[in-house]
């Protein structure tokens, strides 16, 4: 009996130590990059002892959240292993080498969670909640300092303040409708707007324009499509937020990127895309990469894109900006990996893209919505599945909301 007793103590003490050490990598990815991928890597080391060790079966339904991210991940390793092994351009370091290998380490840990969860869901819900708003706390407070002490863009010690804005947005929106979610009341919705108030006022503040613009939009949406309405008052008070923000950010924000804007526009349509501007080169390595994805469509290696792009600004006399970032990426998900992966590497991401859409819709899931939308959003100016950092953290974002969500469905349409 007592040998039983301890092998549940073992087995539940396995399970809360994966748990923790993923929210607190996502918690720590605010203010200490090298502290969060310790943690997840630990996370894994752990994870991969408990499949092994005490081995569940993943319930069915929960496919279509591993499924999607293990295929991303392989889709990357497959890439990287046919174009690279055995080249004399192979690099240990390649970005979509290492963020395949993550995406899977993702995925076990998943398993792992997701096998093992209905064991222990209530009060892994409680956890979850509690360690998502310390985390936006925690996130909130470094993004204010950064603010008020430091000089330039808010980027919580990330290094891009771009980066940051997109973590930022999407942790902020998934913690909203999760509190709106499990209760909905005068307290909770009075939480959630404030949340919403603090996080557009800081998002801002990193000056990423993507961002700036869709974030209220997003909002609006996620509530209209899985709350079924957001309410007259809730809705008032965010219009009232976004025009307090714009207020106090036009001067120095609103305006100068507005400015910005229209004349990187209008110098684009003037030089043929010759000068560089952040609008003006996204604009020009989205051209040359849709020409690269229509002459190659089954995909190339990061040096025939580069040459490709070369041998066009050459030919055609235009999107020479492009040239300073495109052995970066695209600034585009979908034009990037079709760029490199071809049309089946798109098809693989828009997988993960829909399926895991159609996963938060189907369970009513409005957290796992958020997160999904808003990496689609931010995907259409930038690449998220490029950084490492954004790869652990948005991974663990995804499994950590479809833990903490509690399914409703009919007993008839349980897996």
């Amino acid at each position: 009996m007592s040998l039983l007793v301890q092998l549940k103590d073992y087995r539940r003490t396995l399970f809360y130590t994966v748990l923790m050490l993923v929210l607190l990598s996502n918690l720590t990815m605010f203010y200490s990059v090298k502290s969060a991928k310790v943690m997840f890597y630990w996370a894994f080391y752990a994870s991969f002892f408990g499949v092994i060790y005490d081995f569940h079966w993943l319930q069915k339904r929960h496919w279509w959240v591993i499924a999607p991210i293990a295929l991303l991940g392989c889709s990357d390793l497959i890439w990287f292993s046919w174009i690279y092994i055995g080249s004399p351009d192979y690099d240990e370091f390649n970005g979509y080498l290492n963020t395949g290998k993550r995406l899977i380490l993702a995925a076990v840990i998943g398993y792992y969670l997701l096998s093992v969860m209905p064991k222990y869901h209530e009060m892994s819900r409680t956890v979850i909640k509690v360690t998502l708003i310390l985390t936006f706390v925690i996130a909130s407070g470094v993004g204010i300092y950064q603010h008020l002490y430091l000089p330039g863009r808010v980027d919580f010690f990330l290094g891009r303040a771009t980066n940051a804005a997109y973590d930022y947005s999407i942790l902020s929106a998934a913690l909203i409708f999760l509190l709106v979610y499990e209760n909905v009341n005068r307290k909770t919705m009075f939480c959630s707007l404030l949340i919403f108030a603090v996080s557009y006022y800081i998002i801002f503040q990193t000056g990423t324009r993507n961002v700036m613009a869709t974030f209220p939009l997003l909002i609006i949406f996620v509530g209209i499509v899985k709350l079924r309405h957001l309410g007259f008052k809730p809705l008032i008070f965010v219009v009232l937020c976004i025009g307090v923000v714009m207020a106090l950010s036009y001067q120095h924000v609103i305006k100068p990127k507005f400015d910005t804007t229209i004349n990187e526009f209008n110098r684009y349509e003037t030089t043929n895309g010759n000068l560089d501007g952040s609008l003006t080169s996204r604009l020009a390595m989205w051209k040359i990469g849709s020409s690269l994805i229509a002459r190659h469509p089954f995909g190339n290696s990061l040096e025939d894109r580069w040459h490709y792009a070369q041998e066009y600004v050459q030919k055609h006399n235009e999107d020479r900006s492009a040239l300073r970032y495109i052995n970066v990426h695209l600034h585009n998900e979908v034009i990037e990996v079709a760029s490199l992966m071809g049309v089946q590497g798109a098809i693989v991401l828009l997988f993960f893209y829909f399926s895991l859409l159609g996963y938060a819709y189907y369970t009513r899931n409005p957290a796992l919505f958020a997160v999904m939308m808003g990496i689609i959003v931010c995907g259409l100016t930038d690449v998220l599945f490029g950084s490492r950092e954004q790869t652990i953290m948005l991974s663990l974002l995804i499994i950590s909301v479809v833990l903490w969500h509690k399914d409703r469905l009919p007993s008839s349409q349980r897996a």
